[in-house]
């Protein structure tokens, strides 16, 4: 992990709860290649970003052109498909197809509504869908969207309050779906949408009236989302609405700033204002497995469809007694990637979806357990 602080530098975690602080100046955004670990990225004031290839050791500058308004916090932001994909965001967005070693402006340079740039969030399904939020400096604040990478922005911000729209998250599933978050208060906190941010559904519902900074949709079940705020960090396992709270082992009232989901151990990250970095298992995924009205006769793990996939495809097994169930995902090496199923389950049928987007191509086993059974099947990731 690493993450800015402000006046405090930024700060590098390898597994060890000795962090070590880098580039230095204020720390600001950051990101991690998600293909290749080794490759990071910080940067410090005014959208000074700097990367590294040997995981953090040492730095090298990136220069986005000096074109529009930057905020002292600006934002960027890298691709998830294809991580040589960067977006920097002053008034006027900037793209990068060669990991940040030049840049061109998208929008034919047009700036979005003349703010600066307060948050950018690239689709985990399509690199060329960007979502873009403005500071309200010149004006107010708006949100923006771009399909088809950067050509052109369009103004979704519709019937939002007026309000900072403090960070935004595209779905890992839904191919549409967004969440934006609101700081201020009187006014609801969380909308979503299902259309690309043509319309908007306030989905605040029981959460409290404090600003809320952060939100993240688990990978593997977009029903289950996080939000942090100004009190701590809720949980909603129906897409927004009916939220509770999530704050066991973290300070009591912790204004949490930002929300970081880790795949490889399922375990969801809250960066807070002074109290420190705080880390738990994310709710089981399995809540996202629906279960069939007709009662199984036997054991059974059926073939994945669609096989091969891109990124998301469904398991579908049965049961024919209530047992502890497993279904586990694992690479070539046997190394396991992801725990879909870890649950005590009643007779019966069951599909549940599994999201790689995390993961590259190639050849991938899951393994059924339940009780004294075992079965493996192959399943092939096509990017």
């Amino acid at each position: 992990a690493i993450g800015g602080m402000q006046d405090n530098a930024t700060a590098f975690y390898d597994g060890d709860l000795a962090w070590f602080r880098v580039i230095g100046g204020d720390g600001c955004m950051t990101a991690i290649n998600q293909r290749n670990n080794d490759t990071v990225y910080g940067s410090s004031q005014n959208l000074n970003i700097r990367r590294s290839v040997n995981r953090g050791l040492t730095f090298s500058g990136i220069s986005v052109p000096s074109g529009g308004t930057t905020g002292f916090v600006a934002t960027f932001v890298l691709g998830y498909n294809n991580p040589r994909i960067l977006y920097a965001g002053r008034s006027i967005i900037y793209k990068s197809t060669n990991a940040g070693n030049s840049f061109n402006t998208t929008n034919n340079g047009i700036a979005l509504d003349n703010n600066p740039a307060l948050c950018l969030a690239m689709s985990p399904l399509n690199d060329d869908v960007v979502y873009a939020t403005t500071a309200p400096v010149t004006n107010r604040a708006g949100i923006f969207r771009t399909t088809n990478g950067g050509t052109s922005w369009t103004n979704i911000t519709g019937t939002l309050p007026d309000r900072y729209y403090v960070d935004v998250v595209a779905d890992p599933i839904l191919a549409g779906g967004v969440y934006v978050t609101l700081s201020g208060f009187g006014s609801p906190h969380v909308y979503k949408s299902t259309d690309f941010g043509n319309t908007w559904i306030d989905v605040n519902d029981n959460l409290p009236d404090v600003p809320t900074s952060a939100v993240a949709i688990d990978p593997m079940n977009n029903n289950i989302v996080y939000v942090g705020n100004d009190v701590g960090i809720f949980v909603s396992t129906t897409g927004g609405n009916n939220w509770t709270a999530f704050q066991t082992d973290i300070e009591d009232a912790a204004l949490v700033m930002d929300l970081s989901i880790s795949p490889s151990n399922r375990k969801i990250r809250a960066v807070t204002h002074g109290r420190g970095v705080y880390e738990r298992y994310m709710l089981d995924p399995a809540m996202n497995i629906s279960g069939e009205t007709e009662l199984a006769e036997t054991y059974r793990l059926e073939q994945n469809f669609p096989n091969p996939f891109n990124p998301n495809t469904t398991i579908r097994y049965s049961i024919p007694n209530s047992s502890d169930v497993k279904l586990e995902v694992f690479d070539l090496t046997g190394r396991k990637v992801n725990t879909l199923v870890n649950a005590m389950q009643t007779r019966g049928s069951y599909s549940v979806n599994f999201n790689a987007m995390y993961l590259s191509s190639g050849m991938y086993f899951y393994v059924l357990q339940a009780g004294d059974f075992i079965e493996v099947r192959k399943m092939v990731l096509v990017r």
